[in-house]
């Protein structure tokens, strides 16, 4: 997702980048397969966990499956259809049944929850800084703390999700169109100052010549 809202910037030019564009849009699209194969493996995998015989080391498993699931992101709802529905459902079906687990499990979605409102209040706050380098910094300890917070509920997360990608967006479109006005205030200089050697050199002409003469 990061690198389609910095294509999407990239993309704001006058030139045209037609054979790029199809290039990246078909990267894009492999990952995304990439991404579905390994959530459809991963959904299989946790219904084989729960059709064996309850055990000590049961839960752990189908939360390092949550894990796995967690860390491959969101995929477009058009591909992902019903497989995150099915998948947090037997999760939740698997925690409900397990009352003093699930009382932990629920409480601990709910800390998450938490967690990522105030990710996305402090992304609001930093959307708008010009203060580039703590920013960029203050975002990539949001991302981390925003991976870390897990498990966490699933619709809610992806509103939580598109929030803070709003605004982490937003610094960056910010960002980067500060640099390219400064690439193109160093270009003017640039030419600015060999329009200043250029005459420099034309008047140590002229004074040589006129020494000669």
């Amino acid at each position: 997702s990061l690198f389609e809202s910095q294509w999407r910037r990239a993309s704001g030019g006058e030139r045209e980048t037609t054979e790029l564009d199809g290039r990246f849009s078909e990267i894009r699209a492999r990952i995304f397969t990439l991404a579905l194969a390994k959530k459809s493996e991963l959904l299989d995998t946790l219904k084989n966990v729960l059709e064996q015989a309850e055990d000590s080391k049961q839960a752990e498993e189908v939360k390092a499956l949550q894990k796995q699931w967690n860390d491959i992101g969101y995929l477009p709802p058009e591909l992902e259809k019903e497989l995150p529905d099915t998948f947090y459902s037997l999760c939740n079906t698997y925690f409900e049944q397990r009352k003093e687990q699930y009382q932990k499990y629920t409480e601990e979605i709910e800390k998450n929850c938490k967690i990522r409102e105030e990710i996305c209040i402090e992304a609001e706050k930093l959307a708008g800084s010009t203060d580039w380098k703590l920013t960029k910094e203050a975002f990539a300890q949001l991302q981390k703390q925003w991976d870390e917070s897990w498990p966490a509920p699933h619709k809610k997360s992806q509103e939580l999700w598109l929030q803070f990608s709003k605004y982490r967006d937003l610094f960056f479109e910010n960002y980067h169109s500060f640099q390219a006005e400064n690439d193109k205030r160093k270009e003017a200089l640039c030419a600015d100052a060999e329009q200043l050697l250029a005459r420099l050199n034309v008047n140590e002409s002229e004074s040589s010549a006129d020494e000669t003469a």
